[in-house]
């Protein structure tokens, strides 16, 4: 079977909807994104009532009748939940290793200025209301007043490591994000050739889930200082108050007619932002995931000098 555990932002919802539940790439999905087994038995279940066992007959019964697909749990929220502040990937990475010994895990990554700024476009996009030097922090806060957005989340080759370490360097496949974008059907290869699948890879679908651009998510995230979800949503749109179906078709609008030169401002503004807090911080993990994985990183524009 076939364990993806995100990271957030980095192609998830191409690789659900295109690949993972797409019997004719060969692979079956029925622990879903919508579903919410992985998040109930790897995340949220109590560490006292955790039994690999029980999760193990749970996993084959969901399953059963697919025996000529490849099995796969695909869900961005195992490596953890920056948006909410959630971290918790080590323990899932456990979880999961007892569950499922024999699996193969795909972890993608991104460089991660990108992914920090993609990640506040979905912070805002979900509810958020604190500007960016909250949600990242200014590296001086004191133990136990961490920001929302934990710039140590990103130091990708300590999760790496502890999933090579737990399943085997060959039973790892880790992908840069970036390489979707420039060759999508060499990235979807890499997958089959990893997991022996009998799929063959095609042309990649626009991206979905794109984040609000610079005007649109300032105004958004003043909406959200007076408007936001109930707590108790379950995720239909058409229970959601109507202020707030109206303010996020307004930002919809306001994110296609607005001047791209607001737009820019402040897109530029929050990536100013985010280069002077990351300033090298990542530089000496991403040196070591390059050596780990083979890959030269600096081309890809992470930051290894």
């Amino acid at each position: 079977m076939l364990i993806h555990i995100g990271y957030h932002k980095t192609g998830t919802t191409w690789l659900q909807d295109h690949v993972f539940n797409n019997p004719s790439k060969g692979f079956v999905s029925r622990w879903t994104v919508g579903t919410g087994e992985a998040i109930e038995y790897f995340v949220l279940k109590n560490e006292f009532q955790f039994d690999p066992e029980d999760v193990r007959d749970a996993f084959k019964k969901s399953h059963s009748g697919a025996k000529t697909l490849i099995p796969v749990i695909s869900h961005e929220d195992l490596s953890g939940y920056p948006i909410f502040g959630r971290y918790y990937g080590p323990q899932v990475a456990r979880r999961l290793q007892t569950t499922f010994p024999d699996a193969r895990v795909l972890i993608v990554m991104r460089e991660q200025k990108s992914m920090l700024m993609s990640l506040y476009r979905q912070y805002i996009r979900q509810d958020g209301e604190w500007p960016l030097a909250a949600f990242i922090g200014d590296g001086k806060e004191r133990p136990g007043f961490i920001p929302i957005c934990r710039l140590d989340h990103l130091e990708y080759h300590s999760l790496v490591n502890l999933y090579c370490k737990l399943f085997g360097r060959s039973n790892v496949l880790v992908l840069p994000y970036e390489l979707l974008p420039r060759d999508g059907q060499m990235f979807e290869q890499r997958i089959h050739a990893f997991t022996g699948s009998e799929g063959s890879a095609d042309e990649v679908p626009p991206r979905a889930n794109v984040g609000w651009l610079g005007a649109t998510l300032a105004l958004r995230r003043q909406i959200n200082k007076f408007i936001r979800k109930s707590p108790h949503w379950q995720g239909q749109w058409n229970a959601l108050p109507l202020s707030y179906r109206a303010a996020y078709r307004l930002c919809n609008i306001v994110d296609r007619i607005a001047p791209k030169s607001w737009h820019r401002a402040v897109d530029k503004r929050l990536k100013v932002q985010i280069e002077e807090r990351v300033a090298g911080h990542y530089r000496q993990s991403n040196r070591e995931l390059s050596d780990v994985l083979g890959i030269n990183l600096k081309e890809l524009g992470y930051d290894t000098a």
